[in-house]
């Protein structure tokens, strides 16, 4: 239904702020979401993208990147800004963590229906992300 990822561009960026933003909503959205087997409902991966020193993230937002058909998967890369990268604020590095969430199963929905490749389920879409929301909150910073 929803799972999440991180493309980091540059060692720099393993064990940073980010890296384990991203780190702990993979695991709040799976204890939020259950078990879950690819294919078995239309899904969507968020793949957040990490500028370093590697390289820039050549778009701003999120773009669609995979459509399987097959495997009921949608996978949406959004583009982390460099001010969330540095920010000393976990609030506002956890709301863009959220709202991309939101905007990506938004997008799923949509994509799905475009399709006619089933019906992404958006209201427990969104139940998943105010849990993983709660979880998030409650982690000691």
């Amino acid at each position: 239904m929803i799972a999440i990822g991180g493309y980091f561009r540059g060692p720099e960026l393993e064990g940073s702020r980010i890296d384990k933003l991203v780190s702990a909503t993979s695991m709040a959205v799976r204890e939020a979401r259950g078990d879950w087997q690819e294919g078995d409902v239309p899904s969507v991966i968020v793949l957040f993208v990490v500028p370093g020193s590697l390289g820039e993230v050549n778009f701003s937002g999120q773009r669609t990147t995979l459509f399987s058909r097959k495997k009921m998967l949608l996978q949406i890369e959004a583009a982390v800004p460099e001010v969330i990268v540095q920010s000393a604020d976990t609030v506002s590095a956890d709301d863009f963590v959220i709202d991309a969430l939101r905007q990506a199963s938004q997008t799923a929905a949509e994509h799905f229906t475009k399709k006619k490749a089933g019906t992404f389920d958006l209201a427990k879409a969104e139940a998943i992300i105010q849990k993983t929301q709660a979880i998030l909150a409650a982690r000691p910073r």
